[in-house]
């Protein structure tokens, strides 16, 4: 008996330097706040809030009341995410993106459950347990928190996903948004597929259509931009969110593109 145990002993310190062996993995952190910097993308991962009681059968104009005023993000911090112009997308069947035109005094982070009450203008009929999610990658919510908080700087970046290439325009919309006001700190993009007839492009949003990047030459499937970034720059282009472009010097006969653009957006005081 005791030979088996001092056998096994003796397997499990071999094997120990084999585990030992494998680097750690390092989970993403979940902090929404941090060194006064509001991290927009938290703000992205739960669930803003829920339809509750009396939820409305229509379409066009709606009131929604949902069973909370505020949500929770994922490092437990409570914020009230709802303002007026807001983008939202709904979690339910029937998914779409609509806008916040008001809020009631019901929400905000204590208040009664089921007195919360926002209105927009929907295409489809949305009934009690619809949960609603951020459709502007968490940034209007933590522009709600910062401006609540007196101010802040909200840290935003947008994975763009790869895009194929538009064959018959030189310009192409991509379906993620950014800030129109920022200060730009970095983009990437990656060929993922060879880019042929256009020769360079620039990413920006409309009206700034260089504003993340000036004519990138890079063309071939496996290259990059590096050499292309611009220094941080300051773009005061109004409220809300527009959506990111992709500027060829000439329409593509083909070719595909892997972008992410990232930078702050100052937030002035809500009080």
């Amino acid at each position: 008996m005791f030979k088996r145990i001092a056998l096994l002993f003796a397997a499990l310190a071999f094997a120990l330097p084999a585990f030992t062996q494998l680097p750690p993995v390092a989970p993403e952190s979940n902090l929404s706040k941090v060194a006064g910097i509001y991290v927009s993308s938290q703000y992205a991962k739960n669930p803003l809030g829920v339809v509750g009681v009396n939820a409305p059968t229509g379409t066009g104009s709606q009131t929604y009341t949902l069973v909370k005023g505020w949500t929770t993000l994922p490092d437990g911090r409570f914020v009230m995410p709802w303002t007026v112009n807001q983008t939202v997308t709904w979690g339910d069947a029937n998914q779409e993106t609509d806008t916040i035109t008001a809020v009631g005094s019901g929400c905000g982070y204590n208040q009664p459950l089921n007195t919360c009450q926002i209105t927009m203008s929907v295409t489809y009929a949305h009934g009690q347990g619809a949960q609603l999610f951020s459709a502007s990658n968490g940034f209007y919510e933590a522009a709600a928190d910062a401006a609540a908080s007196g101010g802040g700087t909200v840290y935003w970046a947008v994975d763009c996903g790869n895009t194929v290439l538009s064959t018959s325009s030189a310009t192409n919309t991509l379906t993620c948004v950014v800030p129109k006001t920022f200060t730009t700190v970095g983009v990437s993009a990656y060929v993922t597929t060879s880019i042929t007839t256009a020769v360079s492009y620039s990413l920006g949003i409309s009206g700034h259509t260089a504003a993340f990047m000036t004519s990138c030459t890079s063309v071939t499937a496996g290259t990059n931009c590096s050499q292309f970034v611009p220094a941080p720059t300051a773009l005061a282009a109004g409220t809300g969110t527009s959506a990111v472009l992709i500027t060829m010097n000439a329409t593509p006969g083909a070719g595909a593109l892997h972008t992410r653009v990232w930078g702050y957006t100052m937030i002035q005081s809500s009080y």
